[in-house]
Parts: structure tokens; C-alpha cells; sequence
């Protein structure tokens, strides 16, 4: 496709997301979306994320486009090179290259390794508690509602939540907790314009309405923030004994607790990391991590789209081992992954892949490193030297 043509594709992508296309442009858009499964996905990302200005929309295509040629022509080298020699990459040192910004597709006219059952990826999906513990199941599947407690209205939408801000009469402080299961992500409007994005198996615990002086937050698991600025009440977000202190400013939050480190990585403004009575200051670009085994908290500089790539929908790998690059995808596809190899697991590879592919098209470009073998049956993933 080239560029004449991409740009007016994105043209006709931002009119159908403002529902403004007319039937010519719709008959356009429906052929290219035959034209590949993976069209449908870049779709559902332009409308998950609400991009509706042509030029953003048209970067990433042609992004994509670029991306795919690259890949064509290192499949083939790698064909050439995998004639002459199988083995030779050492586990600690393997690294896959792999090209382009959100999608990767394959060859048409090669044959796959071998056929397995697809493991498609996440969606949006949610369980909201309210204040009496009734639970509220959200995502994309779901009916829009308007939710009516104590006075207080909540807008349940496919991808996010808002709450409301108007006129709410002083009480009592109560709670909403929203938990993103495995295979999951969501998005909440916070009564004071705050907007999170929550990952996989994540967990927020939030005051319906902010009072006081401040405004807290818990968290467990990976969330996005763009904090609404109020000097006069700082926001705080709290996991287990550490804590991040903000005016106004974004930020993303990675604190799993089985993976012994809680990172707190600063794309603009100011925040303050405190745990167990030592603070640090972070700037842009930096981020604080609190070491679970040893409690010591430092600070380091980072490339910041490593870390918060994934509400962008994709997954940006820089020289992570290959079990650390599992850790993330099986909460995204909900998946058991055993390694049969100790070798394996050290492997370092380099990556930026669509977050919304299917997870067989990930471990087929993982395996043609020829460093790892990836077996699946059902959910459970079994990778071999």
C-alpha cells in the first residue's frame, strides 16, 4: 500500500470512529478489512484508544507497513542463514530483533510450524465492588448502564468507568475497589478527572468522591495515572508499605508482588516516591524502584516507553529475558507457561510487538531465533531449548 493510498484510508478509519463515513467510504473500509484478519485488530486499537485525527491514525500505518516489509526480508535472511547453520546462539546472549511499532504478519505462502489452537488477547473486562459489596461485571461485552448509589452516578462504558463530581452531599468517605482479571484491562475516570489505566490482574481501591486534603488511592498490579492537578490536595497512590506523591502529572506504576520489585516510572511533572521513611524525588524519565527483597529504593534513567507502551497497545522489550517477558504475556492471555530448560529462561531478545495479536503469532516470531521451542496444549505453554 503506499502512501498515497494510507493516508486516505486514514482519512476514512477517523470519519467511520466519528461515525460521520458515507456508504462509498464504508464499502472501502469493509474491503480492507477483508483483506486481513489483522486490519480488524488495528481497528479495534483505533477505537480502544480513541484515536480520531487522521494523521496519528496514518502514522501508525504506515509504521506498520514499513514494519512488515522489514520483517519480510529478515524472515528471509533468517531462512537463508537457518540452511547453514542451527545451532550457535547462546542462551544469554540470543536477542531477536524484532521491527516495526504495533503489528507483525507473516508471509502468506510459508508454512506455520505447526497448527495449534488459537490463544486470542485480552479485552476490556472488569469486576466493580461497590459500597454494599455488590459486584458489577464491565467490559466489552457488557451493556452501558448508568449505576445510582447514595446519590452518586456512575457511567459504566465498554472500555472505562467515570464517576461523577457534581453536587454530592458531605458523608462519610465510602469505596469502590475495581479488579482487572487475567486477560483484562480497563480504564477509570476518578471523580476528580484523574484518569487510570489498570493492566492485567491489577486491583484499585478509590473514594467514590475525594474529600479532605488528600486524595489516596491503593494499588496492586500495573496502572497508568494522568493526575488531575489540585495543589491543595496532593494525590497519593499506595502500595503495601510504599507510596507515590503527586500534584498533577503521568505516571506509570508496575508493583506485582511475585516479581520482588515495585517500579515507578515518570513521564512528566514531578513525583514523590516514599517507602519506609526514605523518599526520592523523580524527573522525567526516571524511574524509582523499591527492591521487595532487600528494601532498598533507587532511582535510575529510563526509556520511558518500556514501561508504559502497553496502554499504547503493544510490547516493548529491550534486552529482558525471556521468563521476564512471559511474566508479562501470560497475564495478558491467560496462559500457564513451563520452561523445560534453565538455558531458556536467561535468553535476551528484543522486541515490539501488537499487544492485541493472537499469542501464536508472538512465539512464532520468539522461535525463529531457533533459541527457544514453544509447545502449546490448551493454556499451558511448554518452551524448550
Amino acid at each position: 500500500m503506499n502512501e498515497d493510498a494510507i493516508y486516505k484510508l486514514s482519512r476514512i478509519i477517523a470519519r467511520y470512529l466519528k461515525g460521520e463515513a458515507v456508504s462509498e467510504e464504508l464499502e472501502i473500509l469493509s474491503a480492507w478489512l477483508e483483506a486481513s484478519p489483522e486490519h480488524a485488530n488495528l481497528l479495534h486499537y483505533f477505537s480502544q484508544h480513541q484515536f480520531m485525527e487522521s494523521h496519528r491514525i496514518s502514522e501508525i500505518l504506515c509504521d506498520k507497513e514499513r514494519a512488515y516489509l522489514q520483517f519480510i526480508r529478515r524472515k528471509q535472511q533468517y531462512l537463508l542463514r537457518r540452511r547453514r547453520l542451527r545451532i550457535g546462539l547462546t542462551g544469554a546472549a540470543a536477542a531477536l530483533l524484532l521491527f516495526g511499532s504495533f503489528l507483525f504478519l507473516w508471509d502468506r505462502n510459508s508454512e506455520p510450524v505447526a497448527p495449534v489452537a488459537s490463544i486470542p488477547p485480552g479485552e476490556s473486562r472488569a469486576v466493580l465492588t461497590l459500597v454494599d459489596g455488590r459486584k458489577v461485571i464491565l467490559g466489552r461485552n457488557r451493556p452501558d448502564s448508568l449505576l445510582k448509589e447514595n446519590g452518586i452516578e456512575t457511567d459504566s462504558m465498554a472500555t472505562y468507568l467515570a464517576y461523577s463530581s457534581d453536587d454530592v452531599p458531605e458523608k462519610e468517605i465510602t469505596y469502590h475497589q475495581l479488579d482487572i482479571p487475567r486477560k483484562g484491562e480497563y480504564q477509570v475516570i476518578l471523580s476528580d478527572s484523574t484518569r487510570v489505566w489498570l493492566n492485567s490482574e491489577s486491583r484499585l481501591r478509590y473514594p467514590v468522591v475525594f474529600r479532605g486534603k488528600e486524595r489516596r488511592v491503593w494499588l496492586e498490579g500495573e496502572a497508568y495515572f494522568e493526575v488531575k492537578e489540585n495543589k491543595s490536595s496532593p494525590f497519593i497512590v499506595t502500595m503495601k508499605n510504599t507510596s507515590v506523591k503527586v500534584l498533577g502529572t503521568s505516571f506509570n506504576i508496575r508493583a506485582y508482588v511475585d516479581e520482588g520489585a515495585f517500579m515507578t516510572t515518570l513521564v512528566e511533572g514531578k513525583v514523590q516516591l516514599s517507602h519506609e521513611g526514605v523518599e526520592l524525588l523523580l524527573s522525567p524519565s526516571e524511574q524509582g524502584v523499591v527492591d521487595l527483597n532487600t528494601n532498598l529504593l533507587r532511582k535510575q534513567f529510563v526509556d520511558v516507553g518500556l514501561y508504559t507502551s502497553w496502554k499504547e497497545g503493544r510490547f516493548v522489550f529491550e534486552n529482558q529475558t525471556l521468563e521476564e517477558i512471559m511474566n508479562t504475556l501470560q497475564r495478558w492471555y491467560d496462559v500457564k507457561v513451563f520452561f523445560e530448560s534453565e538455558k531458556v529462561k536467561k535468553a535476551t531478545f528484543i522486541g515490539n510487538l501488537e499487544r492485541y495479536s493472537d499469542f501464536n503469532k508472538i512465539t512464532e516470531m520468539l522461535e525463529m531465533t531457533g533459541v527457544a521451542h514453544f509447545s502449546i496444549g490448551g493454556n499451558n505453554i511448554y518452551i524448550s531449548e
